[in-house]
């Protein structure tokens, strides 16, 4: 917790694993012990996480109703999909945690915003995201382009 003042008006910071959390701005009128709270902010934790992959339009819906559905499961994660021609959007959400995963042909992006005490475990929480994307892209991704995104390894033969 950081503790500042200036001009009769005071501010904490509430710190927790080295990020700011929450703040509150207030002063003090002569003659009142009690403080008078100006503002109150809690910050927000958001994730921004973009894959590209080379699976067509079709098979990245599939990868992305098995997230959601794997989501949903784990975690009670509610969700809903707005189908286009070029592209989808699932919409997810549940109690302090919301966001949305974009997908083409070619692409996928997830941007999901924490509330106040699921922003504590972001790091957590992004690690698992991604995770369980790449691990979804790789598992439907067919051998040869696996080898193409990792700079041209290949499988050895006898």
């Amino acid at each position: 917790m950081l503790v500042g003042r200036c001009n009769g008006l005071a501010a904490i910071v509430f710190i927790m694993h080295g990020r700011a959390v929450a703040s509150v701005i207030y002063k003090r009128a002569a003659g009142n012990p009690a403080p008078q709270v100006l503002t109150r902010k809690f910050f927000m934790a958001d994730i921004h996480i973009e894959r590209a992959h080379a699976l067509g339009l079709q098979e990245a819906r599939r990868i992305a109703t098995q997230w959601a559905e794997k989501a949903h499961v784990e975690f009670d994660m509610k969700w809903t999909c707005a189908q286009s021609p070029t592209g989808d959007l699932v919409t997810f959400g549940r109690s302090g945690v919301s966001g949305t995963l974009a997908l083409t042909k070619d692409s996928f992006a997830i941007d999901a915003r924490l509330g106040f005490l699921a922003g504590m475990f972001k790091d957590r929480i992004e690690a698992e995201i991604v995770k369980n994307l790449d691990t979804l892209i790789v598992e439907n991704t067919p051998e040869p382009e696996i080898a193409a995104n990792r700079g041209g390894a290949r499988k050895k033969t006898g």
